[in-house]
């Protein structure tokens, strides 16, 4: 598949993703009057910015590679951003693992980053 290819698919999933994932804690942010004040509400609080802002990055991220796709200056950005991703897919998938959840779809979590990486490959 050419690379190109690769990453305009790669970067409209993420671009989906990250709105899917983005919704799905704005509804949570909606939940947290729920919890009683304390150190369990700051706790998920703090979680919740912390996985919408890494939604907001993947959003971000995706439309990033979809306008710098035809752009060959650019896909050093591209293999940066991809880059972080993964590490902080990695650093999710190493949580899992520690937390004994789904590891399926944390692998599934660390595909994307790869493929948007991949996407970017023969331009650097």
């Amino acid at each position: 598949m050419e690379s190109r290819i690769l990453l305009k698919i790669t970067s409209i999933l993420m671009i989906i993703m990250g709105g899917v994932t983005l919704v799905y804690h704005l509804v949570l942010f909606d939940g947290i009057g729920l919890f009683a004040e304390g150190l369990l509400s700051k706790i998920v609080l703090t979680t919740l910015f912390i996985y919408s802002g890494y939604a907001i990055f993947m959003i971000v991220s995706g439309i990033l590679g979809l306008v710098f796709n035809r752009r060959d200056d650019r896909m050093n950005v591209i293999r940066i951003l991809g880059t972080i991703m993964f590490i902080l897919q990695l650093l999710g998938f190493v949580g899992v693992l520690l937390s004994g959840d789904n590891i399926l779809m944390s692998i599934l979590g660390l595909l994307l980053p790869g493929l948007y990486i991949l996407g970017a490959k023969d331009y650097y």
